[in-house]
């Protein structure tokens, strides 16, 4: 999947497409069955927060992902302030593929609009 700009989507544009929501809500950090994996300019405190399962603010993430240069597996769960189910994961697959799992119809919406090519999983 690329950007408009032709660029390959990463973390940053989901991000960006999520927004504000994205920004106001609360992101566990982990490897999902595998152990999380980033390459990046500083990736230690995305790498200490996959450990902990320490819930981090979607402001101090959008910040963290600015340092990433290539997400090659990771899996991120997106909370409303208090509730216990995420209403979002996005999952991160070899450093070029994102999986978007959510029972949310505006959030679908959001994503199939920033980026068309975005089709079901199977």
């Amino acid at each position: 999947m690329q950007t408009d700009d032709g660029r390959t989507v990463d973390l940053r544009d989901i991000l960006a497409s999520l927004q504000p929501r994205a920004d106001r809500s609360l992101w566990d950090i982990g490897g999902g069955e595998e152990d999380f994996w980033a390459m990046g300019s500083d990736i230690r405190r995305l790498n200490a927060l996959a450990a902990s399962g320490e819930k981090v603010a979607g402001t101090d993430l959008s910040t963290l992902a600015e340092g990433i240069h290539q997400l090659i597996w990771g899996q991120f769960r997106v909370f409303e302030d208090t509730s216990p189910e995420p209403w979002a994961i996005i999952s991160a697959f070899d450093g070029c593929f994102f999986e978007l799992t959510t029972d949310d119809h505006a959030v679908i919406a959001l994503i199939k609009k920033r980026f068309p090519s975005t089709r079901p999983a199977t």
